[in-house]
């Protein structure tokens, strides 16, 4: 005779835990920086000229792109100044103004 072992199937509870999570952290992708190089430029006049980059968004669905600029102007003695307004209009608007090396 041959020895048989018969095994009778057991009820197992099974308990599962869920390890601890932390809460999702939003991504913030890194802010835009200008470039050390302004490769656009427009001339203003015969003393000012306008250096520029722009700088796109990144990711391109960020809306964080920039525009970098430098207002130059030679030999002047008076100031020069530079406006963004939505509107075309100086009330409300954004004003940096630059006064000569002293």
């Amino acid at each position: 005779p041959t020895n048989a072992v018969v095994a009778t199937p057991m009820p197992v509870e099974v308990v599962l835990t869920a390890a601890p999570t932390e809460t999702p952290v939003a991504y913030e992708p890194p802010a835009p920086t200008c470039p050390n190089a302004l490769d656009g430029s427009i001339k203003v006049d015969s003393k000012a000229t306008l250096y520029y980059a722009v700088v796109p968004s990144s990711p391109s669905t960020s809306n964080n792109g920039i525009l970098c600029g430098r207002l130059e102007a030679k030999n002047g003695d008076g100031w020069i100044g530079l406006a963004i307004s939505t509107n075309g209009n100086m009330i409300g608007s954004e004003a940096v103004i630059g006064m000569p090396d002293e």
